[in-house]
């Protein structure tokens, strides 16, 4: 993953599209652990959790808004 080449978010092949599905699920995964380990120390939940920057990322395409594009299939 580099950050200087995202990929792009309207040309993708198979494999790009399985490979942002499957950082979604990383976050779930994340998301639930970080969860468990707040329950310990906080159990009754007076802190929350917070997840900012839900969506992805993708170079910038020509004649487009840099950093605005979030495709809903993402967000389904």
């Amino acid at each position: 993953d580099d950050w200087s080449h995202k990929g792009s978010a309207l040309d993708f092949d198979d494999a790009a599209w399985y490979k942002t599905l499957a950082k979604a699920f990383k976050l779930d995964e994340l998301i639930h652990k970080h969860s468990t380990i707040m329950d310990k120390y906080d159990p009754e939940k007076k802190i929350g959790l917070i997840c900012d920057e839900w969506g992805t990322w993708y170079d910038v395409e020509p004649g487009t808004n840099p950093g605005f594009l979030l495709p809903a299939e993402y967000h389904a």
